[in-house]
């Protein structure tokens, strides 16, 4: 089994459950936010590990990486909460 030392990021859509219970076919725009998050998670070299509907976790090899990830979404229109950072040696199967 091998292991590594990664920062996890666990984020979705700030508000996005409340605008769908509002009028879902005009927020039926989840192709345009994750769009978004994944480039930013991309452009701090982080990765999607996996999504579940407007949900996001995301692996970085850097815990540095990560936080300024989460502080550029903040300097930045809120759309992502449920925020980690956390650091831990996520196992990896062959």
């Amino acid at each position: 089994m091998e292991r590594k030392l990664a920062a996890i990021l666990c984020a979705d859509v700030y508000d996005y459950s409340r605008l769908m219970g509002q009028d879902e076919e005009a927020t039926n725009t989840l192709s345009v936010y994750r769009k978004v998050i994944d480039s930013l998670i991309e452009s701090y070299r982080g990765r999607v590990v996996n999504s579940a509907g407007d949900r996001v976790l995301s692996e970085f090899t850097s815990v540095v990486a990560a936080v300024n990830c989460r502080r550029r979404d903040l300097c930045a229109p809120p759309m992502l909460t449920q925020n980690g950072p956390a650091i831990g040696q996520p196992h990896k199967s062959s």
